[in-house]
C-alpha cells in the first residue's frame, strides 16, 4: 500500500500543476472517506462481539442451571435412598471393594511424601517376610 502511494505521488510530481493539484485532491478525499468510515466499522465490529458474548453468557447460564438441577437431583437421590438398600462398600468411592475372604487394602496417603514411605514400608514387609520364608 505505501509503495503504490508513492508511485501514485511519484507520478503527480512528473505532471502539470493542474494534475499534481486533482490528485493530491482525490488522495485526500480517499485518505476522508476510509477515516470516515472507521467508527461505522468499529461500532459494527463492537456489536458483532457484545452479541457473541451475551450468546456465550447466555450459553453459561443454562449450564449453570443445569449444573443446579442436577446437583439438587443428586441430593435428592442421597436423602431419597430407602433404608432396605445394602450399605455402600468400605472404603472411598471410587475405589474397587476388596476381594471376599480377604483383607482391605490399605488407603491410599493423601500426600507424594507419605505415598513413597507406604511404598517403602511395603517393600521393606516384602522383602522381610520373603526372607522369614527363605529361612524356614
Amino acid at each position: 500500500m505505501a509503495e503504490e502511494f508513492y508511485n501514485m505521488m511519484s507520478e503527480y510530481s512528473e505532471g502539470p500543476l493542474k494534475e499534481r493539484v486533482e490528485g493530491l485532491a482525490d488522495v485526500v478525499e480517499k485518505i476522508m472517506t476510509i477515516t470516515l468510515k472507521i467508527p461505522e466499522m468499529t461500532d459494527v465490529q463492537i456489536q458483532l462481539l457484545s452479541d457473541q458474548i451475551k450468546g456465550i453468557s447466555n450459553k453459561l447460564g443454562k449450564i449453570e442451571s443445569r449444573i443446579g438441577s442436577l446437583e439438587k437431583k443428586v441430593a435428592q437421590g442421597v436423602k431419597a435412598s430407602s433404608p432396605g438398600a445394602p450399605p455402600p462398600p468400605p472404603g472411598r468411592p471410587g475405589t474397587p471393594p476388596p476381594p471376599p475372604g480377604g483383607k482391605a487394602p490399605a488407603p491410599a496417603p493423601a500426600n507424594p511424601v507419605s505415598l513413597r514411605g507406604s511404598i517403602m514400608d511395603e517393600l521393606k514387609s516384602l522383602f522381610n517376610k520373603r526372607r522369614t520364608d527363605d529361612d524356614d
